[in-house]
């Protein structure tokens, strides 16, 4: 029955999609060339949850909770994916990645990439929430001789319940900036 403070603050984020690209480079000098990948994208699955205040206290019977957070998810329902989730072209992206290479006359290499630079909207069946729940003596209920965690869980579901919003919504993916200097030495 102690009070655990911060004991669900946490964030994180998943995100996975097909991408189908197109790639092109062109040398324009010796020393000097640029290339570019335009890319489409097919979103599979995403998760975000961000919780910034908590506290619970557990009895063997009811609940204090007080927490906030926001989340964001697209998951097929009970989080299970199967092949026809990952099929391409239900939840379409683009992306763009430009790279240049530059060779110095005195042999110093010198390189560069945006890569990936790119969103992904999320169909309607998403999931958008938040919740900012106080709430004390919530029954800890379930079936004989089911686990503690298991009751837990269940009671924080119900409470989160109360502000989900189905809708669309876009994110970024994962862009990235490389940037290398090499020189070679000796024959």
């Amino acid at each position: 029955t102690i009070p655990r403070v911060n004991i669900f603050n946490n964030n994180g984020k998943l995100q996975t999609y097909h991408q189908i690209s197109f790639t092109y480079r062109e040398n324009y000098t010796k020393r000097w060339a640029l290339g570019a990948k335009l890319s489409l994208l097919s979103g599979i699955g995403y998760a975000e949850f961000n919780a910034s205040k908590s506290s619970a206290t557990v009895t063997s019977t009811a609940l204090d909770i007080d927490m906030a957070a926001k989340y964001r998810l697209n998951y097929p329902e009970g989080g299970e994916i199967k092949f026809k989730n990952a099929l391409p072209f239900k939840n379409l992206g683009a992306a763009i990645t430009l790279g240049t290479t530059y060779t110095t006359k005195s042999g110093i290499f010198i390189m560069g990439n945006v890569k990936d630079l790119g969103f992904i909207r999320w169909g309607k069946k998403s999931y958008s929430g938040s919740f900012d729940i106080t709430e004390t003596n919530v029954p800890l209920v379930g079936n004989p001789g089911e686990q503690e965690e298991t009751k837990l869980q269940r009671a924080l579901d119900e409470g989160a319940k109360g502000n989900t919003e189905q809708k669309r919504f876009i994110t970024p993916i994962n862009s990235r900036a490389d940037f290398l200097i090499s020189k070679t030495f000796g024959p």
